[in-house]
């Protein structure tokens, strides 16, 4: 019990010690990998179910978004470096969007491909400049920690969003990708908001970091 109670007081410490741009992407982060899992493992079943696209079809469909994710992070880093950290995050935020939207909205194969390519683009980046802002308002002592939270979050989200997908899917098919990108949608506007009110101050995180 001494044991919790010390881990316990440490943890507060440490979350204390957060800027409110680490909690404020901490805690969107994790609404995002909630409703992430929410949906992206139902779009096999809407694929075939809904647009009745073979298995393979299916498959293929599938692989795009994560082949063009590995593929673009090569770059990914270096477009954060061109744009900045916050307009990329932001770009990041209203691709993935738009491409949850049309993954509704049209039914031919080869526009879902390019769509599907266009999402995994979108979620390098979302990585990237996620990652990137986590470690630009962290001090050196404390960004293991941010990471580990981060990486909590994101697998929180994997435990809770199936489960909610499989609720909301039981009402419409379409439901769980409607509240995602809608999600995405208000976040962006949140960080939009935060990044602008916030700018000097954010600026200031950063030299005092790097004193």
């Amino acid at each position: 019990m001494r044991f919790v109670k010390k881990l316990k007081n440490l943890l507060n410490l440490k979350l204390q010690n957060m800027p409110k741009i680490i909690w404020y992407l901490i805690i969107t982060g994790l609404v995002i990998s909630v409703t992430r899992f929410m949906s992206m493992p139902f779009l096999a079943v809407y694929f075939k179910n809904n647009l009745g696209f073979t298995s393979a079809k299916v498959g293929f469909l599938l692989a795009v978004t994560p082949f063009t994710s590995m593929i673009f992070s090569i770059i990914g880093g270096r477009l954060s470096d061109i744009l900045g950290s916050k307009r990329t995050y932001i770009l990041s935020l209203i691709l993935s969007s738009i491409c949850l939207i049309s993954f509704i909205l049209f039914s031919s194969y080869l526009i879902l491909i390019l769509v599907a390519a266009v999402s995994g683009i979108a979620w390098s980046l979302y990585n990237t400049s996620n990652q990137t802002l986590l470690s630009e308002y962290t001090s050196d002592k404390t960004v293991s920690n941010v990471f580990s939270y981060n990486y909590w979050v994101i697998n929180l989200g994997g435990v809770v969003g199936p489960l909610l997908g499989v609720y909301l899917l039981n009402m419409s098919i379409i439901l769980p990708f409607l509240i995602f990108s809608i999600v995405l949608i208000l976040i962006c506007i949140f960080y939009i908001f935060i990044f602008k009110s916030n700018l000097l101050k954010f600026q200031y995180l950063k030299e005092m970091k790097n004193r």
